[in-house]
């Protein structure tokens, strides 16, 4: 990788939708998706992200597991459908994405895809419901999630799960130093 590529690479700028949710009982159920089976990713499984995703994927979910964050894979038809992730903040304080902030105990959902064949069938649901449950049960004090906002329907079904929406937040940063930050309230 060039200077300027790593220099690219260490800025980063995003907008997105922010929840949270701080306890399990606030978690309310979704609907089933027929087919499909959510499982914790384990090392002898964590190389299926590649059947519908690339190695580096598959190299960053290592990490990952090494790292002790948590990650589950959705099966359908015996290959890995979505995916998504809880990164656990075991320090004071742990910045992810280069600019959402999560304290000690507390979880980050993130890595959150799943296979454009199989969207509208309530798999992502499904897959963050579950996450979120392991992650409670595991001890998280409060999860968080940032969500594109090109994609309100994540938004939406977030807030329908029982998460708490705190608005908008737009960040900017340079090799993990916050250069702007800002939360929005709902509307």
């Amino acid at each position: 990788m060039t200077l300027l590529a790593r220099l690219r690479a260490s800025y980063v700028r995003r907008e997105a939708y922010l929840v949270e949710m701080r306890s399990l009982a606030a978690l309310r159920p979704v609907g089933a998706s027929d087919g499909v089976e959510v499982r914790v990713v384990t090392e002898a499984d964590v190389g299926r992200v590649r059947d519908f995703r690339d190695q580096f994927t598959e190299a960053a979910f290592r990490k990952m597991l090494e790292d002790g964050d948590l990650g589950v894979f959705a099966w359908v038809d015996g290959q890995v459908a979505g995916h998504a992730w809880s990164l656990f903040a075991r320090t004071t304080r742990r910045r992810c994405w280069g600019g959402v902030d999560v304290a000690r105990g507390e979880a980050l959902l993130a890595w959150g895809h799943v296979r454009s064949d199989l969207r509208g069938r309530r798999v992502w649901q499904n897959v963050v419901h579950d996450l979120t449950r392991l992650t409670f049960e595991r001890g998280a004090t409060r999860v968080v999630a940032d969500l594109p906002m090109e994609h309100p329907e994540l938004h939406r079904s977030m807030v329908k799960m029982g998460y708490t929406d705190l608005g908008r937040i737009e960040y900017a940063s340079f090799a993990d130093v916050m250069l702007r930050r800002r939360v929005t309230p709902p509307a």
